[in-house]
């Protein structure tokens, strides 16, 4: 998937956020006022359990995420959370697959510059990560790091038939 603004928009909303271990048993509609009592009255607090047992804890700033992070284990009655920073590999399976690589597009319609349609039409080389501005000096080039297939060779093209006429996206190492 293309990194794009509602990405980066997501990562910067999680950085209020810590995963919560549970030791003990903790009764998940209570934790929002014990967090709150502990830590800070005044505001509400969200927490939403994960598949994986752990807690997904939002507190009221990024400050204070950190600050308690830092603490370590934090007794409360009966069970004690321990906290850690939410991170973008919390729920991944695993390192994604394939080297990546800033290359050069040419040929791109100039229709198509939109980070979806883009990662559309180069999906048969790989994944786009990065669309980069224009930041080159035609019109019709693109500089974008992708995610590439194992075994694809560059330089390479991409035929594609849209509106009735034949495109050749060219792709080229910069």
């Amino acid at each position: 998937m293309a990194l794009n603004d509602k990405v980066i928009a997501g990562k910067e909303r999680l950085k209020t956020h810590s995963i919560a271990t549970v030791e003990g048993w903790a009764d998940q509609r209570s934790l929002p006022k014990a967090l709150a009592k502990r830590f800070s009255p005044e505001t509400s607090w969200s927490v939403k359990p994960m598949t994986d047992g752990k807690l997904l804890v939002e507190f009221p700033s990024e400050r204070l995420a950190r600050e308690v992070e830092k603490m370590g284990k934090v007794a409360f009655s009966g069970y004690s959370l321990s906290f850690r920073p939410w991170t973008s590999d919390v729920g991944a399976a695993g390192r994604a697959d394939g080297a990546m690589r800033w290359v050069l597009v040419t040929g791109l319609p100039l229709f198509c510059w939109d980070c979806e349609l883009v990662a559309h039409l180069l999906q048969p080389i790989g994944d786009l990560i990065y669309l980069g501005g224009e930041d080159t000096y035609c019109a019709d080039q693109a500089t974008v790091m992708l995610r590439f297939r194992r075994g694809q060779l560059l330089p390479c093209n991409v035929e594609c038939n849209i509106l009735g006429w034949k495109y050749i996206i060219r792709v080229e190492i910069t």
